[in-house]
């Protein structure tokens, strides 16, 4: 108990000398190295602590020393860091009574075990954060790089639940749910309303609710197309669309491929005149040097070899 006290006492006043509030490494090899026989004497005094902050405190360091290995790509010293933090904190209480440190460390060595390819306890951590996550758009990093890990291992049914359980529990949007004809009608009409014109000098996207969901649907659309489930792709796509006419261009090539996707759901109804404009509209709001925008032009070009080869 007595040598755990003094690694405590020399870890708070080698942090005194340091002379500064922040914790993390800014710069310089010679405040790294400070930092780390900061981080290694609280760990080795951790026993002698009790108080909430003081835990806290230590577990933040650690979170920053991780943080900085990660940006030099040091992933495996950054994955050791992070779980010395996260031990820190009592397994029991901490999503109760240190939920922000707890959310961020878990987050943080999620996506630097995803960077070494540890990718099962990589998965197990986001599902500990979506389980514990308050608000459920805490959530929204987590459900986003479990997407990842199922498309990285092509198990594109998982992803797709996965998604459909984020756009439900995050938006409380549950989409597969949807009459697909009904929406088709609703949209359909809306983009009748607007000229070429109109849709082309979109204004940006603002709402930040709607922003973040954005992706998630447009991942949707894919990776239903993916599992050939057409019905969810056509209402993913149609509530893009939706949701752009409303809202604003979430970002213009992103908003192309939404036309595009678009564009296929409307072939799927053989109305080829107006997939064929959803399909120019999609390339004409794309940019060959982005790979969206380049998606969105590929769907474009096939489909419109597709629908010409159907008239």
């Amino acid at each position: 108990k007595r040598k755990s006290s003094l690694h405590w006492r020399l870890a708070t006043n080698l942090k005194t000398l340091k002379g500064d509030d922040t914790l993390a490494v800014k710069s310089g090899q010679k405040r790294y190295d400070t930092s780390l026989l900061i981080a290694d004497h609280l760990n080795k005094g951790i026993s002698s602590i009790e108080d909430k902050d003081n835990i806290e405190m230590m577990v933040q360091l650690y979170l920053q020393l991780g943080e900085a290995a990660m940006k030099r790509s040091a992933f495996v010293t950054a994955s050791e860091m992070l779980e010395i933090g996260m031990t820190a904190l009592d397994k029991k209480s901490k999503w109760e009574d240190s939920y922000n440190v707890t959310l961020k460390i878990h987050l943080t060595l999620a996506q630097c075990l995803y960077c070494v390819g540890d990718l099962d306890k990589a998965k197990s951590l986001l599902n500990t954060v979506v389980a514990n996550g308050r608000p459920p758009r805490d959530t929204i990093a987590a459900f986003d790089l479990l997407i990842s890990i199922y498309r990285s291992k092509m198990q594109y049914e998982q992803a797709k639940e996965c998604i459909l359980k984020a756009l439900t529990d995050i938006w409380e949007d549950d989409i597969s749910n949807a009459d697909v004809e009904e929406k088709f009608v609703k949209v359909r009409t809306l983009v009748q309303n607007k000229s070429d014109a109109d849709l082309l000098i979109l204004s940006g996207m603002k709402h930040r609710k709607t922003s973040q969901k954005m992706p998630f649907l447009l991942q949707l659309a894919e990776i239903s197309g993916l599992c050939r489930a057409y019905k969810l792709q056509d209402l993913a796509a149609l509530r893009m669309v939706e949701l752009t006419l409303k809202y604003g261009s979430y970002e213009i090539n992103y908003t192309g491929l939404t036309f595009a996707m678009c564009g296929l759901c409307v072939a799927r109804r053989h109305l080829y005149g107006e997939a064929y404009r959803f399909g120019r509209l999609a390339e004409m709001m794309s940019e060959n040097e982005d790979s969206f925008g380049r998606q969105a032009i590929a769907h474009y070009n096939y489909a419109l070899r597709h629908w010409r080869l159907s008239m």
